[in-house]
């Protein structure tokens, strides 16, 4: 038997449905944060809540819809610093011929990338040390 449950988050909220093949009512569980019981069409700015055996509608908070972006743009940001710093590593060791100074000064301006303004959206990287 075919059999649709939706997926809920730690809070209840509905973040999806899945279908589950060969399903045997008598026999086989509802998985852990799912329920069987479809959840309410939903407009644009609303959010589904399971509480209690039934679904209510609430509006979708608005730090959802502004977090959510900000934290994928700053990510990428700090993916590619933390990749920039991992690269220069070497030209901090004692006995390589660079200008440690030079060098020093542009890993410090990499670690303070996420403190300019327009970060993560505007973010001036800064050049590297010949």
């Amino acid at each position: 038997m075919l059999k649709t449950f939706h997926q809920l988050d730690r809070d209840g909220v509905y973040i999806g449905s899945f279908e589950v093949e060969n399903f045997i009512e008598s026999i086989d569980e509802t998985p852990p944060h799912c329920t069987d019981i479809s959840p309410p069409t939903l407009t644009d700015g609303q959010q589904a809540r399971f509480v209690a055996g039934t679904w209510e509608v609430e509006p979708k908070p608005v730090y959802a819809a502004v977090m959510q972006p900000y934290e994928e743009a700053a990510a990428v940001v700090r993916t590619r610093r933390n990749m920039l710093l991992s690269e220069s590593d070497y030209t901090q060791l004692p006995d390589v011929n660079v200008d440690r100074a030079s060098w020093g000064a542009y890993r410090d301006k990499l670690r303070d990338i996420s403190s300019q303004d327009g970060f993560p959206f505007s973010v001036v990287w800064p050049e590297k040390p010949e």
